[in-house]
């Protein structure tokens, strides 16, 4: 039920395609702000009726891409509602050739512009790297020359933390750099649809980069791949920039960025590899790749320093990862992990349960004829959406109606242990806040069984929002 308050969605919110409506603005800017604003006004949630399964959250993101699809037409077009021209193109690496696509799908060059001169494209701008030297093309030989003397990459230097340690650092950070990387990422599409040759592009698309190095190191680290990542943009510039991933870049970052706003080598090349996984989830020509492509690319030239910096930039003080997800295990093979047992019912005759075996984990104990474990570790208040338990059950002297149990904190119902090593996972319907995370094995139903026992060997935590032990860990 609605509360009746906002526009109704639809049931599911999230339809599995746009239409395209023309509408027609009078000639004013003031009048074209008026109607972005209020055109915005449908990706806020509180434009949607409330209802208990929240899907104004979700009708809001789904306007707010249909909004950034409009929005990159309007950058790339400013008002005119021709058709979008998508057969024609400037030649990869030699933009004075205009190439168009035949009934193949295969581009064909049409027209050298090569000897307009000056005004043929800015021929002879495109720039590659070549061991530690920057070339520049020549269309005059048809080939690369020097543009300067080699240079080796700039030094990196430390980036002093811009937050106190604490569990918002990482959130505000990832937060600053989600909604940077989607404004750049929009520029370097518009700037592709602007036809800018490739070596202007480069600059325009790592601007921000570039006031963190010299232009040279931006070169050092890229790859040359950034070739062929113009050439895709050529073909699906709009789509690219239609292509939100502000939240999902949020969430990635948010799982290596320090507490205090910082980001080592170790945490930018961990970030690497999940943005490569990102990539793999498309095919290699779809939009969706091409600007994780570039996201990476991005990432690689700004190394630990810039992203250190940029957790700032954008000058958000308010962290939105409340939907990332999160996990953390667990090995007490190792060690106890920070883990204590206690008396957490009252019952003293149920206080201490439990044993930690080197090697092994938490294990029950018989406590009179009771096999128990009770065991705590506290946390900063978390949400928290499920556990995996790897343990090993033994249900000697077990009938059919009786039950040996691990339970967890905010499940409604427990979980039983069966014979042999297995792995146990429980996730919640309904995600509890929590400061703390626990688990209890009790071998009793009405009557103890004394001959059942249980140890849990590893413990996996997964929840959403900002990773409670990543300031509490690694435990003592």
């Amino acid at each position: 039920m609605s509360d009746g308050k906002g526009y109704l969605t639809p049931d599911p919110p999230d339809p599995p395609g746009v239409i395209c409506i023309k509408v027609f603005i009078p000639d004013d800017k003031l009048y074209v702000a008026a109607f972005w604003g209020a055109y915005q006004f449908m990706t806020n949630w509180n434009a949607w009726a409330r209802d208990p399964l929240k899907k104004g959250r979700e009708a809001a993101r789904v306007w707010k891409r249909a909004f950034e699809m409009s929005r990159a037409h309007w950058e790339i077009f400013k008002g005119d509602c021709g058709d979008m021209i998508d057969n024609l193109r400037t030649k990869p690496l030699n933009p004075c050739i205009l190439q168009a696509k035949n009934d193949d799908g295969e581009w064909e060059d049409i027209f050298d512009a090569g000897c307009c001169g000056g005004g043929g494209g800015g021929c002879g701008e495109q720039l590659r790297l070549s061991g530690d030297t920057i070339e520049r093309y020549d269309p005059s030989c048809d080939c690369w020359k020097p543009a300067g003397p080699a240079t080796p990459p700039s030094e990196i230097v430390n980036t002093t933390p811009p937050f106190q340690p604490s569990s918002d650092g990482a959130c505000i950070a990832a937060t600053n750099f989600g909604s940077l990387i989607e404004g750049k990422k929009n520029t370097m599409a518009v700037a592709v649809g602007d036809v800018l040759n490739f070596g202007a592009w480069v600059l325009v698309a790592f601007d921000l980069v570039a006031e963190f190095f010299d232009v040279t190191h931006i070169f050092q680290v890229l790859s040359l791949g950034l070739t062929a990542l113009y050439a895709e943009l050529q073909d699906n510039y709009a789509e690219v920039g239609a292509f939100d991933i502000e939240d999902r870049s949020i969430c990635i970052a948010l799982a290596h960025y320090k507490n205090d706003g910082t980001m080592d080598q170790t945490g930018v090349d961990a970030m690497l590899a999940d943005i490569n996984t990102e990539i793999a989830l498309y095919a290699v020509d779809d939009a969706e790749a091409t600007a994780w492509r570039y996201v990476y690319s991005w990432v690689k030239s700004a190394g630990p320093q810039g992203m250190s910096m940029v957790s700032t930039w954008e000058g958000i003080t308010e962290g939105a990862c409340e939907d990332c997800p999160w996990s953390y295990t667990f090995d007490f093979r190792a060690s106890p992990q920070g883990f204590a047992r206690g008396d957490y019912d009252g019952n003293p005759l149920l206080n201490p349960g439990g044993q930690y075996v080197p090697g092994q984990g938490w294990k029950t104990q018989i406590i009179g004829d009771r096999p128990f474990c009770w065991v705590r570790f506290g946390i900063e208040r978390s949400e928290i959406t499920g556990y995996t338990f790897d343990y090993t059950g033994v249900r000697s002297g077990v009938g059919a109606d009786d039950f040996n149990f691990i339970t967890v904190p905010g499940a409604d119902v427990t979980n039983a242990w069966i014979n042999g090593s297995e792995v146990l996972h429980y996730d919640y319907d309904i995600s509890p806040d929590l400061d703390y995370v626990e688990f209890r094995l009790d071998a009793y139903a009405g009557e103890s069984h004394p001959d059942c026992s249980c140890v849990v060997h590893k413990l996996t935590v997964f929840g959403r929002g900002v990773n409670p032990f990543t300031a509490a860990l690694p435990p003592v």
